[in-house]
Parts: structure tokens; C-alpha cells; sequence
């Protein structure tokens, strides 16, 4: 469906969808292997470290290039973000796979918040219990970490049982 930005950004939706070249694009609905995985991480991310605020959002909405998006969980570190949508971007965005999310499309998404200057790029697969970071390219990685922040997040650490 074609919208403004106005009636999009006026709009109460049920699950956030997202705005992209005018047209309301829906998102895939998460279902509980991320929902745990979202709160889980988020629960692994300290609110300060090393004297520096961390900011943790869900389901947060951006607008990148003119475009509406909306990161599964992002960190901003610093001074609380400011705006709605936040007008810099996150440290971290992290993107949750879904089973029905299209690899492609994620990968554009992903190029999009490089663009926008997010420094680290995760995507997690809950189902497979996989972490990936992009740079440019996927690329598989055994711990997600922030050095600068002296956090690190093994698989083991996200998906371990009891949880």
C-alpha cells in the first residue's frame, strides 16, 4: 500500500511495518525463539560500562535516507537518543531471523545502516543458535562484541538453557 510519511508516521499499527519509497512494508511477525532471543540480549547488555551510558530500544523505528525502518534491538551509547524517530544512529543494530525473513532483504537493510553509520551490524538465528556480523559481507562469528565497551557475547552466553 502507497502512503505519505505523514499518514504512515500518523498511523497506530499492530506490528510496526515499515516505510519504505512511500509503500508500507510489513515486517515479519516474531514469534517466541526471537522474542526470547531479544529479551535475552537485551538483559545481557550492561545499562553503563566503563563510564559511558548504554541506551537499549526494541522494535525501535529509524528513518534512514528517507526511508522508515524498524531495528529488532539497537544500542546507542552516550547521551540518551533524542528525536522520534532518534536522529543518529545506533552503536549496534541487531537484526533477529525470523523464519519467514528474506535473506536478500535483510542484506539491504543491513547496507542501509552502514550507510547510516552503525559500527556493529549483528544478525542472530535463534533456531540455529548462529551469530553473524556484517561488514560489507555476512560472515559467521562465534562471539558478538563490542571491545570498545569490553562486552562480549558468546552462543553459549545467549542460548544456554534456564535462560
Amino acid at each position: 500500500m502507497v502512503i505519505s510519511e505523514q499518514e504512515y508516521l500518523a498511523t497506530q499499527y499492530e506490528h510496526e511495518p515499515e516505510w519504505i519509497d512511500g509503500e508500507v512494508v510489513e515486517r515479519s511477525m516474531p514469534d517466541w525463539p526471537h522474542s526470547k532471543t531479544q529479551s535475552d540480549l537485551a538483559s545481557l547488555i550492561p545499562r553503563r560500562h566503563s563510564g559511558v551510558s548504554l541506551w537499549k530500544g526494541t522494535e525501535l523505528r529509524v528513518k534512514i535516507s528517507g526511508r522508515h525502518r524498524v531495528i529488532d534491538f539497537c544500542v546507542f551509547a552516550g547521551e540518551e537518543p533524542k528525536g522520534r524517530p532518534p536522529s543518529g544512529p545506533p552503536v549496534i543494530a541487531v537484526e533477529i531471523l525470523s523464519p519467514d525473513d528474506s535473506m536478500s532483504k535483510l542484506i539491504d537493510k543491513f547496507q542501509e545502516y552502514k550507510s547510516w553509520g552503525v559500527k556493529h551490524v549483528w544478525l542472530i538465528d535463534p533456531d540455529h543458535k548462529q551469530f553473524y556480523t556484517f561488514d560489507g559481507e555476512l560472515r559467521p562469528v562465534p562471539v558478538l562484541s563490542l571491545p570498545e565497551y569490553g562486552i562480549s557475547i558468546t552462543q553459549h552466553t545467549l542460548f544456554s538453557a534456564g535462560r
